[in-house]
């Protein structure tokens, strides 16, 4: 809608106005349709051709393990952090989001492995002190210790 008016301050306010009104139907477009997606995803497993949360969740797992798999065996024995942490598959893990956090501690738990970038991107946290910095068994208990105060981890 072009609307001319004497003066351009007017004219943008208006068009600020005009873009501001669009955004709000935006949004609550984006709201409606939130509302109809969780609603089918519970609307029991399979009902519209979604998985139901705990078979995303497994297969998120399963998306870990085969990643994290393959990012230990290219890993393990390169000394590296930068190449460590460039690895196509610790990259995908970390693009896999905040649910990964429990299997990612569970696996530094078990295996081992410079898993402190990701943990810091993905936790939006560093637990770890500067004085602790650089050395791999004060890391890994800073992070195991912050697991479990933030209940993605059990006690051991």
């Amino acid at each position: 809608m072009t609307v001319e008016l004497d003066n351009p301050l007017q004219a943008l306010l208006k068009r600020l106005d005009d873009l501001e009104l669009k955004l709000q139907n935006i949004q609550a477009e984006i709201k409606m349709v939130k509302k109809e997606l969780y609603a089918m995803l519970h609307a029991g497993p399979y009902k519209y051709g979604v998985p139901a949360f705990d078979d995303l969740r497994e297969s998120t797992e399963q998306v870990f393990t085969s990643l994290s798999n393959r990012w230990h065996e290219e890993t393990d024995d390169l000394s590296s952090p930068s190449r460590i942490t460039s690895n196509e598959s610790y990259l995908r893990i970390i693009s896999l989001g905040k649910e990964v956090i429990p299997l990612i501690l569970r696996d530094l738990q078990d295996r081992g492995g410079d898993w402190y970038l990701a943990l810091r991107i993905l936790a939006d946290d560093n637990p770890v002190p500067p004085e602790h910095e650089g050395y791999s068994p004060l890391m890994d208990e800073d992070w195991l210790t912050w697991g479990r105060e933030h209940h993605q981890i059990g006690l051991r």
